[in-house]
């Protein structure tokens, strides 16, 4: 990660950061404090439902930030780590708003059949 990158990125007036912090473990903590810092309103991020466990990294994100939205998603998004078997986690779209964007209590709900698209025509 680049600090100086995210601190030009903060200039351009982004209302929202949307990231995915699944497997970025030693990322998370620059892509959380730097993405809620560049973001006017917040940040969204799409991470394992485990996420929300007050652990030390976390700690400090979790306290300074407001929880306003968790959409759960079912079925479980397929994820493969090079040489692994487990290839589902229960993922949940996690939605911190600023500060000064905060509001009582914290929303949740459930993307069902969230995957279920239609196919793409074949290539011709």
């Amino acid at each position: 990660m680049d600090p100086v990158w995210w601190v030009g990125e903060r200039s351009k007036g982004y209302d929202w950061v949307v990231a995915s912090t699944l497997g970025s473990h030693e990322f998370n903590e620059y892509i959380l404090e730097y993405g809620i810092q560049i973001a006017q309103q917040g940040i969204a991020v799409l991470d394992r439902l485990s996420f929300i466990e007050p652990v030390a990294k976390r700690r400090t994100f979790l306290l300074k930030n407001k929880l306003s939205n968790m959409i759960v998603l079912s079925p479980r998004p397929k994820f493969r780590a090079i040489g692994s078997t487990r290839d589902s986690v229960t993922s949940c779209w996690f939605v911190f708003q600023r500060p000064d964007n905060w509001h009582d209590g914290t929303q949740v709900t459930f993307g069902l059949d969230w995957d279920r698209v239609d196919p793409l025509p074949p290539l011709q």
